[in-house]
């Protein structure tokens, strides 16, 4: 049995380190937030900042205020993409796993429309469910099988904006996460390469017919803006306390400096893995009045104004209407996530037919006692 009064002492305890970190971290966002202010990005263009054990990005432009969003879209168009997967479970009779991938479009105005749905596919065969790593063959888990959700509400991202491109009103489409592919900067060259080439069409198709692509990434907990303010304290011998400042998200320091409805200017990411894009990858923050969120854009929106300010728009409209999140996203997830009813639902379809073909199997007794429990 869980004794939860035998913890209320140590509950206490850490509720007392919180409140001293809070005093802290309000202190440390002040000093952070007036140093970001200062910095010319001129500066951090030509600072060392070869073997830096931290991320950061490059300033477009220096951070004065916030800036309001000047598009007006009463009438526009949101699609986005999400997904969701069975991951292989180690415990049934074979490998297999399950990516959901949902889609959203809405257009608002005076022909509003709205459709949703979502692809489910099933990979089982051995190219699919294995990969080679470090010359290890192993079941893909983890970060691979992410990735390859990732680039499956890519491909159904591009196809969408092909079926629902609208040129007559201002148009937005949307990734609910991040652009930048962090999953894969362990894997092989090659298989980088190639995951990029794939994931990243999306960004030349819908250049190529004037739609600007977004990523919404909420509750964000970057730090390439503190890297930042890093390598400027760093060129001029300021002070920075890291163990303070490790209480301390990039959010924070927006929270600080943009009023709601407000973004900041443009930061050019400097991920190491952005060296196999095309194209550079450019984010801001936002203030959309319930959270501060970083947004993602690729560098044809970054470098278009329209598109810039366009998406500025939309993405706020969205999170009003949400409320608080962007109902298209919202709804994209809705398609794509799987309960744990169908998961299990799932696994008995497959019994039931395997049992019914006499497929000879051994019962998993690890898997046997779990399902027992569910009934």
């Amino acid at each position: 049995m869980f004794k939860i009064e035998s913890l209320i002492g140590e509950i206490n305890n850490i509720v007392d380190k919180k409140k001293s970190e809070s005093t802290k971290k309000s202190k440390a966002i002040d000093a952070l937030a007036s140093i970001l202010v200062k910095i010319e990005p001129q500066l951090i263009r030509e600072a060392k900042t070869k073997n830096l054990h931290f991320s950061y990005a490059e300033p477009v432009t220096k951070m004065t205020r916030g800036i309001e969003a000047n598009a007006h879209v009463d009438e526009y168009g949101a699609i986005a993409t999400d997904g969701s997967m069975i991951p292989i479970n180690d415990d049934f009779y074979f490998p297999y796993f399950v990516i959901n991938t949902g889609f959203a479009y809405i257009r608002y105005g005076s022909n509003h429309y709205f459709n949703a749905d979502s692809t489910p596919k099933i990979y089982y065969e051995e190219s699919d469910i294995y990969e080679t790593f470090q010359k290890v063959k192993q079941l893909i888990k983890g970060e691979s099988l992410t990735a390859k959700m990732l680039l499956s509400e890519s491909i159904e991202l591009e196809r969408i904006i092909g079926k629902y491109n609208d040129l007559e009103i201002p148009m937005l489409a949307m990734f609910d996460g991040t652009l930048i592919q962090w999953e894969i900067k362990e894997k092989e060259t090659n298989f980088r390469k190639e995951f990029i080439r794939q994931f990243e069409h999306v960004f030349s198709y819908a250049s190529s017919i004037g739609i600007p692509v977004a990523g919404y990434i909420s509750g964000t907990r970057s730090r390439d803006v503190l890297g930042t303010i890093r390598v400027y304290t760093d060129m001029f011998g300021i002070q920075y306390d890291e163990q303070i400042n490790s209480l301390v998200f990039d959010r924070d320091i927006f929270r600080k400096l943009l009023k709601p409805g407000e973004r900041s200017v443009l930061y050019k990411s400097k991920e190491p893995v952005l060296q196999y894009y095309s194209q550079p990858i450019y984010f801001f923050f936002l203030n959309t009045g319930s959270e501060v969120v970083r947004i993602e854009v690729p560098e044809f929106v970054a470098t278009d104004i329209l598109k810039l300010e366009t998406t500025h728009a939309i993405i706020l409209n969205q999170a009003e209407k949400g409320p608080q999140y962007p109902v298209v996203l919202r709804e994209a997830h809705e398609q794509a996530v799987i309960h744990d009813a169908e998961k299990h639902a799932l696994e008995d379809i497959f019994v039931e037919l395997l049992l019914k073909n006499k497929v000879d199997f051994k019962e998993n007794a690890k898997l046997f006692s779990k399902r027992s429990r569910q009934f």
